[in-house]
């Protein structure tokens, strides 16, 4: 078969040729087998007959298969049937579950442009940066899907053996159901986040780290300020108890320094020790909040309070910043470049270089 426009979905001309057999407990190996999880989703949506979403598209099936799992249920945007993701159960042929390995994994895709999907994967994109993601209708049947494989109806325990997966806008889907899982169960689901979307005015672009370093103090502090101005010692507490209960959950983020899209997350995740009380209070307020976030919920109390709705007071979630996070295992491309910077293909290429460290934010106000 010669290489022609589907060859990128095929997994025997593009998949992981190197891989023969997974040890899964090599951090590299689970990085593999969740990039190819994603993957098969995007091949399941780009080649699903348009009149439906149900069933496997012979192409994509090789994408979990190979590595022993089995497709369970697409999960399906209503308003145009795209498939955005995927639950898999892992079916291992001597019937054991190797150590390491997930019992199930719920994979989400990103942003695919084609006529039938564009429209709605634009528009949750345009709410990652209008932060507004958190009330959009995919992501919460995203979260009430995790919360079916969770708490399984025939089963009194919550399954906790369970992968998180998602690359882009597929990333933002798996951030937002990890938070809420955290915050509703205390449950943390080991979690795979490639190229996560940072909404961001990209300093980084900017030529000259003097330049960056500069920009990034002065938006530490000006967050900071307009943080305290905005909110009351109660939200503040309230804020900060979150982000602790938040802070056992470690997502395994991987990003690449020149994808503009999530590599804002490097600098974010750079600014984290310092010696001075008073400047590591100012950047854990920095790391918790967002100029827009704020600046929007004080224009909505504004106007709720302008007409006597009720509840104006009580803590104000219509715009958040959700792709905060207090703590990640950050995995930096430094290779790839240009066009495959945001590629999910990356991640398991063989001449990849990477860059791996675990990062927290600074400690407690």
């Amino acid at each position: 078969m010669g290489i022609g426009r589907d060859s990128k979905d095929d997994f025997r001309i593009s998949g992981p040729k190197h891989l023969k057999l997974v040890d899964w407990t090599r951090a590299d190996h689970r990085r593999i087998v969740a990039a190819c999880l994603v993957k098969g989703v995007y091949v399941l949506e780009r080649n699903r007959p348009v009149e439906g979403g149900e069933g496997a598209a012979p192409l994509a099936e090789p994408w979990f298969s190979s590595f022993n799992f089995k497709l369970v249920q697409n999960l399906i945007h209503m308003k145009d049937k795209s498939i955005y993701g995927a639950i898999y159960k892992f079916e291992s042929p001597a019937h054991h579950l190797p150590l390491e390995a997930p019992e199930y994994v719920i994979a989400f895709r990103g942003t695919v442009l084609k006529k039938e999907s564009a429209l709605e994967d634009l528009k949750l994109d345009f709410n990652i940066l209008h932060q507004r993601f958190h009330k959009r209708k995919r992501t919460r049947r995203a979260t009430e899907a995790v919360r079916s494989v969770v708490f399984p109806k025939d089963n009194p325990s919550p399954m906790l053996n369970v992968w998180l997966v998602g690359h882009s806008l597929g990333s933002s889907l798996a951030i937002q159901a990890g938070k809420n899982i955290v915050a509703e169960y205390d449950i943390i689901l080991e979690t795979f986040l490639f190229n996560p979307p940072f909404p961001s005015l990209v300093s980084e672009r900017i030529v000259g780290e003097k330049v960056k370093e500069w920009i990034e103090d002065k938006k530490i502090k000006l967050t900071a300020k307009v943080t305290i101005h905005f909110k009351t010692p109660d939200q503040l507490s309230e804020d900060e108890a979150d982000f602790e209960k938040l802070s056992r959950w470690s997502p395994y983020m991987f990003v690449n320094k020149n994808d503009w899209i999530c590599s804002r997350y490097i600098k974010y995740f750079e600014h984290i020790k310092t010696p001075d009380e008073t400047e590591a209070r100012r950047r854990r307020l920095a790391k918790m909040n967002s100029i827009r976030a704020l600046l929007k919920n004080a224009v909505m109390k504004k106007i709720k309070n302008a007409h006597k709705k009720e509840n104006v007071n009580k803590k104000n979630d219509d715009y958040d910043p959700f792709y905060l996070l207090p703590r990640a295992s950050l995995t930096i491309n430094t290779g790839d470049e240009g066009k495959g910077s945001h590629g999910i293909e990356q991640w398991w290429k063989e001449n990849s270089r990477f860059d791996v460290s675990e990062v927290t934010t600074c400690g407690s106000l």
